[in-house]
């Protein structure tokens, strides 16, 4: 201890940085053999050995620093927590980012109300569809043409309507509030003008939007039996006079009564799409029955309309009718006849 507050002493009185000298020092000097002291570096102190009365504790200016040990432990546990806190950030990113491509497909089940196929028909068109989309179900429903637009607009409108379904192109007005725009992405303008023919667009656009895409044209054809024409020697009818002409020649009567009639025309009640075939009549003789009944194609006339309805009346009218109100549905009769 008396060494220790010389020492302290020492230091307060020297501060300059020189290495401290003492009575005891100097005999720690003697001590040494005259060897020893020629091995020692010039102006170097000898270190006493642990333990030694002359040892002294060096001035805080003159110690060396202790050595660093390093603490692998402490190292270890560092290592540790980083890998923890990165593992805990990954299971973060996983959980909160979208799941992308591993997120399941969700599955559809779409409701299609049908006309006139039936479903064996319609069943391998849309067995062919869900290999491609496997994910989507349609099922099909054939629905009775009777009422069949006032039903569907009472399914929708409580919710229970198909999610497709067919309907007539002059329907687009009544419906156009429960219908769905077609998407530009599926057929542009340009794109439908080309596809389809240019009435469907004329029926189906309102508004700058398309509703619907057609299915079918519904349009008329005059067919005609080669065997029977042949057999009053006609020549295939190219006009409306040459058809009712061909038909006088065909039709068969037992006195007044029609037994084989020339042509389904006339009337109105037994006579399928009727109205169909006497507005192309009106049309094709130059009736604008948009503006009105009374407007023809040639300015100078107003009486288009009123010659084709008394045209297409002639085929029922006696003597020389080919159809009358007594025979079955044109459809029915022409099986009959055939």
């Amino acid at each position: 201890m008396d060494s220790l507050t010389q020492d302290n002493e020492g230091k307060n009185k020297n501060l300059s940085g020189e290495i401290f000298t003492s009575p005891e020092s100097s005999q720690y000097e003697a001590t040494l053999s005259p060897e020893q002291n020629q091995s020692l570096p010039e102006n170097e102190t000898p270190i006493p050995e642990s333990g030694s009365q002359y040892g002294v504790n060096p001035s805080p200016s003159s110690e060396s620093p202790p050595p660093y040990v390093e603490d692998k432990r402490k190292k270890m546990i560092i290592f540790a927590a980083v890998i923890v806190l990165v593992f805990i950030i990954i299971l973060l990113v996983i959980r909160f980012l979208p799941k992308g491509g591993s997120k399941k497909v969700q599955d559809i089940t779409l409701n299609y109300w049908g006309l006139w196929e039936e479903k064996e028909i319609m069943q391998p068109i849309l067995d062919d569809y869900k290999k491609t989309h496997p994910n989507i179900t349609i099922n099909y429903d054939k629905q009775d043409p009777k009422q069949y637009r006032e039903r569907l607009q009472a399914g929708i409108e409580r919710g229970e309507g198909p999610d497709m379904f067919r309907y007539h192109n002059t329907w687009v007005p009544m419906l156009v509030q429960i219908l769905a725009p077609m998407p530009k992405t599926i057929y542009s303008d340009d794109e439908f003008g080309k596809v389809f023919y240019p009435v469907t667009a004329e029926d189906l656009k309102l508004s700058g939007n398309i509703y619907g895409i057609p299915l079918e044209i519904d349009g008329l054809l005059l067919f005609y039996n080669e065997d029977m024409l042949k057999g009053v020697n006609v020549i295939v009818p190219k006009t409306w006079s040459d058809i009712q002409s061909a038909a006088a020649k065909l039709t068969v009567k037992d006195k007044d009564k029609i037994v084989t009639s020339g042509i389904a025309l006339g009337t109105a009640e037994n006579i399928e799409y009727f109205s169909d075939i006497l507005g192309l009549m009106l049309l094709q003789n130059g009736t604008q029955p948009v503006k009105s009944l009374f407007s023809c194609k040639d300015n100078s006339s107003t009486t288009c309309a009123v010659e084709t309805l008394t045209f297409y009346r002639k085929f029922a009218e006696t003597p020389n009718n080919v159809w009358d109100d007594t025979l079955d549905n044109s459809i029915l009769a022409g099986k009959h006849m055939s």
